[in-house]
């Protein structure tokens, strides 16, 4: 192997290709960095139309399937794969309730590393431990379980009715307990819509 090709290794397209085939064909600048693939490459990729960026750092190769939660994929990664979707929007994912969330809502760790990008417009950050307990996955992207989405949508004042609709629909579908069912009941706040 000579100096140059060592300086400059061959892009591995198809070795990028296999990793994203775990997230739907999405991928990161970093996961593209890994395999040789220089900005000014996966800038170019952009503009032939071989890969479509799909926010700062995230990028998906054209040719991969769309999925139900395609949005979702992306801000996790975006996130650097730290991020739990949360709160209304775990009740829309759970199907715990008519909530029709108009914002992304994703809870991320004290520790996040990436405060200093800018949040997307239409997502609402939390910040608060997700310890694997309380985390589920749908598809490609963790969500928190029920309990924690419901305690989660107490703490932030979500609705009373979606709320009691969420604690009756996750008691029905025996995704909490009885048990769990009361304590959330009782974390309730008393009265409001």
């Amino acid at each position: 192997m000579s100096l140059a090709s060592r300086a400059n290794p061959t892009p591995d397209w198809t070795g990028l290709m296999e990793s994203a085939r775990a997230h739907a064909g999405f991928f990161t600048a970093a996961e593209a960095q890994a395999h040789h693939i220089s900005p000014q490459l996966l800038r170019y990729r952009t503009t032939t139309g071989w890969v479509r960026r799909e926010l700062r750092g995230v990028y998906r190769f054209v040719s991969a399937p769309p999925t139900e939660h395609d949005e979702l994929i992306a801000l996790w990664l975006w996130s650097g794969e730290e991020a739990v979707f949360s709160h209304v929007t775990a009740l829309f994912l759970h199907d715990l309730s008519d909530a029709l969330p108009a914002r992304v809502h994703m809870t991320v760790p004290p520790s996040w590393r990436y405060p200093r990008f800018a949040v997307p417009t239409h997502v609402t950050l939390h910040v608060a431990e997700a310890p694997p307990a309380d985390v589920q996955w749908l598809g490609y992207v963790p969500i928190t379980a029920p309990a924690r989405t419901i305690a989660d949508c107490i703490a932030a004042n979500v609705t009373a009715a979606w709320i009691e609709q969420a604690i009756a629909q996750a008691r029905r579908r025996k995704l909490i307990t009885p048990a769990t069912a009361n304590r959330l009941r009782r974390a309730r706040p008393r009265g409001g819509a």
